[in-house]
């Protein structure tokens, strides 16, 4: 789910937030504007390639590219993970 970033009337875009990753092989999806963003492919790690185990810490950070305006701003981004 991905809700923009809102107070009041005023919002901001989801998109203005990064994500980083401690781990190469869990790289963060890029936060899209709206809708639905791209999908991440992680390599499989073990057992002739049928099973991921990966870990990492996110860093989530914003960057506006808009004014900002005084308020408290609420947001929704949400992820999710599949198994083919």
């Amino acid at each position: 789910m991905l809700q923009a970033l809102s107070s009041g009337t005023v919002t901001l875009p989801i998109s203005d937030v990064a994500i980083s990753s401690s781990n190469a092989g869990l790289p963060p999806p890029p936060v899209p504007a709206s809708g639905t963003g791209l999908t991440i492919t992680v390599t499989p790690t073990g057992f002739t390639n049928k099973v991921t185990q990966q870990t990492a810490t996110w860093t989530f950070s914003y960057s506006p590219t808009t004014a900002l305006t005084a308020g408290t701003y609420t947001g929704q981004l949400g992820f999710t993970a599949t198994s083919p």
